[in-house]
């Protein structure tokens, strides 16, 4: 039977809840169930989704609420929107307990990341030097820089490479990771581009946008993986 995977979706000022098809369809070429989840602020639903599903994919997206982080806000802060992180916090939260497979992308990987108790570079054009297009004007599906994988990671087991080529969406990133998370991959600036979570679950975080990028062997590799290890959850 095929896994059953939730997609976290965001609410746009017109209130309408949105998430971009290329993660829908990620999941679905791999062999799973794409749900979008509705942005509801509910522990309990919470918990109910994470019991009846197979893993969760946090998607990407805007900025997180610094104050999570114990953080005042960087004068570069965009819009953020509490409910969002709110109920995507609940839902990692959930999956974590349960020990269920979580796939972070872009945002995702900030939203992880903090969950377990890490910060984050607010704005990566003021607050690091680099010349790397972090936030590309190429089209999504175009890779712009390459990144370094840690050939003792999970990352690098899945993919078979130690380095590979990526899109870049994003002006936040990871700063510093909780003790039970270990980064396996960097840009060449030294920007954090994945981290894994250490034992279980499965959790694995990636900057960049790998939805974008199915026709790209690695993309598949990880969707594939991602849906196989929510199969044997």
């Amino acid at each position: 039977m095929s896994a059953m995977i939730g997609i976290t979706t965001f609410i746009e000022l017109d209130e309408f809840t949105k998430i971009r098809r290329a993660y829908a369809n990620a999941v679905a070429t791999a062999g799973g169930i794409p749900v979008l989840l509705s942005p509801i602020v509910s522990e309990k639903l919470a918990e109910e989704l994470a019991d009846r599903l197979d893993g969760l994919l946090l998607s990407g997206g805007g900025d997180i609420n610094p104050v999570h982080y114990y953080e005042e806000p960087h004068p570069t802060l965009d819009l953020v929107c509490d409910i969002r992180d709110q109920y995507e916090f609940q839902l990692a939260k959930a999956f974590m307990n349960r020990n269920k497979p979580i796939f972070a992308i872009c945002r995702g990987a900030q939203v992880l990341n903090v969950v377990l108790g890490g910060t984050l570079i607010q704005d990566v054009p003021s607050q690091i030097t680099s010349d790397l297009p972090h936030s590309q004007k190429a089209d999504r599906h175009v890779a712009t820089h390459t990144i370094q994988i840690n050939p003792q990671s999970k990352l690098a087991e899945i993919l078979d490479e130690c380095q590979i080529d990526v899109n870049s969406f994003h002006h936040q990133s990871v700063k510093d990771l909780p003790g039970t998370c270990i980064a396996t991959a960097y840009a060449p600036d030294g920007i954090v581009e994945a981290f894994e979570y250490q034992g279980d679950p499965f959790a694995l975080a990636v900057q960049w946008h790998p939805e974008a990028m199915t026709d790209d062997e690695h993309s598949l590799k990880l969707f594939r993986y991602f849906v196989e290890k929510c199969t044997c959850s």
